[in-house]
């Protein structure tokens, strides 16, 4: 299902709307199967290790790495792949479930001069140097960067690894944001 609805009514964000892709499994396979070699190189080939290893993940029992390999895919790809030609939009990821769905187009959706990371961050107590993958804003030039690899990560981990490892992810991901993206701020 696909919506574009406008953003806080009762105030001008000169015409931007926030726009929802929801996706069920199937759906999610086939946008793999579509643009998967895209998400992983950047170009397109008839090679698409990218859905081989969303059918395994799916086939070993594991369909939370396989919509993590989803959201990854989808997020390495530059928004005017799929939302109206548009190429200065920003993506985000939010799950459904999440409390945030309520106030996210108020808190991210305001233009800005400047383009900010936005993640959550793992408990420093219980889950040091992680981010939680329920909410992810990346800026258009880190998106692509930070989502490939994360997609690379789950491509060529075992999936044995991927069954085991449940903070893999949250600290790659981390590790990302905090070592590779200097001079980049996660708010």
């Amino acid at each position: 299902m696909r919506a574009a609805v406008e953003t806080n009514p009762t105030q001008s964000y000169e015409g931007s709307k926030l726009e929802h892709i929801i996706l069920n499994t199937i759906e999610q396979r086939s946008f793999v199967e579509n643009h998967g070699t895209e998400c992983f190189s950047g170009e397109t080939s008839d090679d698409n290790i990218v859905l081989e290893k969303y059918d395994e993940i799916i086939k070993g029992g594991l369909p939370h790495m396989a919509h993590e390999l989803w959201k990854y895919c989808a997020l390495s790809l530059p928004p005017s792949s799929f939302i109206n030609g548009n190429a200065d939009v920003s993506l985000a990821y939010l799950d459904s479930e999440s409390p945030l769905l309520n106030t996210f187009a108020d808190a991210f959706l305001e233009p800005t001069e400047k383009r900010r990371n936005y993640a959550v961050l793992g408990s420093n107590r219980y889950f040091p140097k992680t981010m939680h993958g329920s909410f992810l804003s990346l800026s258009p030039s880190n998106a692509a960067t930070v989502a490939r690899k994360i997609l690379k990560l789950i491509v060529e981990t075992d999936l044995t690894v991927l069954g085991t490892s449940a903070l893999l992810i949250p600290s790659a991901l981390y590790s990302l944001v905090k070592y590779e993206l200097v001079g980049t701020e996660i708010e």
